[in-house]
């Protein structure tokens, strides 16, 4: 289970030093390593990105308020630029498509994702709940919200 996910309690059972060392990514970051995240977790039940990024951020549960038990591994937090750049920037760097993919910019793929609101501008306890209006793909809609 997705450590902080509101529907498992599971990883609360773990002893301190081991939930301390859940998901070591400010440790791989600070190593210089290319973070990237994946979308097959089989063991969550969903698959939104977003629950992934507010965890990545917060080390809590999604919506978390901070207490205790909401927290784990706060020493591996990650800011929320360095969350987003791991699904964006450093895919396409892993695909060697660094220039074409992960930005927006002139020489890039017209691939994008329309958002119901600016994840950089709300707080970070709402990232779990931004959601995707519509998806281009080569400048093609492939998906819109209804």
């Amino acid at each position: 289970m997705l450590p902080g996910a509101p529907y498992s309690h599971t990883w609360l059972q773990l002893k301190p030093h081991l939930l301390s060392r859940v998901w070591p990514i400010r440790e791989m970051i600070d190593a210089g390593a290319q973070v990237v995240p994946g979308s097959d977790w089989s063991v969550v039940p969903s698959a939104n990105p977003w629950i992934a990024l507010e965890s990545l951020i917060t080390r809590e549960r999604p919506g978390g308020r901070g207490g205790s038990a909401d927290s784990f591994g706060k020493s591996e937090a990650i800011s929320r630029k360095e969350a987003i750049d791991l699904f964006t920037v450093n895919a396409a760097r892993h695909l060697h498509m660094e220039g074409k993919l992960g930005q927006i910019g002139v020489g890039s793929l017209a691939d994008l994702a329309v958002l119901d609101r600016d994840p950089f501008a709300i707080p970070i306890n709402k990232l779990h709940s931004v959601t995707v209006l519509k998806t281009f793909i080569n400048g093609d809609l492939v998906h819109e919200r209804r």
